[in-house]
């Protein structure tokens, strides 16, 4: 009687151990593996059509995906993407839609790690900064006493974000937000003037200070809050400006008032861009690829279609993509 109950609790545990084993074997299953980018993949617009192309070896070929990739995380591969009007986030290995981001809401930003993205949210034409942490898929608490101007916001690290804005006691700067602990502090203050451009890259923070006699300096500004140098004081207008491991590089204009990219080195603006191609796309911002070479759009000709350049370390100008109404570059973090 005792060998029999004992043959019964051998078989209930191998059954158990039979279901724990197969229920892990379910959770690993619901994992999907997601899509790679590399730096500089592009969406292709081709009436309506959206579609990912990768960079690889200095060509660009086209993603299988239904989806429409916006935003990528390179530290992890998590990203955002979009889909018959509706945004979904891909995070560690699952994939779930964001019902709280409307079309009307702007600036998505993903956080390094592809933890959090934030964006400011449409209601009734007022905006205000929202947080979602992707791996509950719930929103994160932003406690701001900032008047905040403008939609300039970056992350500068995984849990933190800076933003442009004035405090109640007239505090004029750029202030950081800690999303994990909830806080705010004031990041840098500004003696004068206003922010007009925030861009986070792998040296500091970049922003161009607009002064009171009109000038615009392009600053740079360490990730602790320290005021580095000044780049340049020579632009009218910064569209984006990025950094690709040596060198800065802004689009933008200068006293010409020509759109074109300028390579800023030494305390000194390069022009890089002249007669070809004849048209710059500023708002279409820059890009970098894997070995360092900037990526612009522009036109070559009167034609109304983009066409995708790149502009080599050594200087020189190539076309590489012009099959296409319009090229948009993915947000690569």
């Amino acid at each position: 009687m005792k060998r029999h109950k004992k043959a019964k609790y051998i078989v209930f545990g191998i059954v158990f151990s039979s279901l724990l084993l197969n229920s892990c074997g379910i959770n690993e299953e619901a994992k999907i593996e997601g899509v790679k980018l590399n730096k500089g993949a592009i969406i292709q617009n081709d009436d309506g059509y959206y579609k990912n192309y990768n960079l690889q070896d200095g060509k660009y070929n086209q993603i299988d995906s239904e989806e429409t990739i916006r935003l990528y995380d390179n530290i992890d591969g998590n990203y955002i993407s979009e889909k018959d009007g509706k945004y979904f986030s891909f995070y560690n290995g699952k994939i779930e839609e964001l019902k709280s981001i409307g079309s009307g809401d702007s600036n998505l930003k993903l956080s390094p790690n592809g933890k959090f993205i934030s964006y400011f949210k449409n209601d009734d034409e007022v905006n205000s900064i929202k947080i979602m942490d992707l791996n509950s898929n719930s929103p994160v608490e932003f406690n701001s006493t900032v008047h905040i101007s403008g939609s300039y916001l970056e992350w500068i690290d995984e849990s933190h974000i800076v933003y442009y804005g004035i405090k109640e006691e007239h505090i004029n700067g750029i202030f950081i937000y800690d999303v994990k602990n909830k806080s705010e502090k004031l990041f840098y203050e500004l003696e004068e003037g206003f922010i007009q451009f925030l861009k986070s890259v792998d040296t500091g923070l970049i922003c161009v200070q607009q002064t009171l006699d009109n000038k615009r300096l392009i600053r740079l500004i360490d990730k602790d809050g320290t005021y580095k140098c000044i780049l340049s004081e020579a632009f009218l207008s910064v569209k984006d400006v990025i950094y690709n491991g040596e060198d800065y590089y802004v689009i933008g204009t200068t006293s010409n008032n020509i759109p074109s990219i300028y390579k800023l080195k030494d305390g000194k603006n390069k022009r890089m861009i002249f007669d070809f191609p004849i048209e710059v796309n500023m708002n279409k911002g820059l890009s970098v690829d894997e070995e360092g070479n900037i990526l612009f759009i522009g036109k070559s000709s009167s034609s109304r279609s983009d066409e995708l350049y790149t502009l080599k370390k050594d200087g020189l100008i190539k076309q590489i993509k012009s099959d296409s109404i319009e090229y948009n570059f993915v947000e690569y973090q």
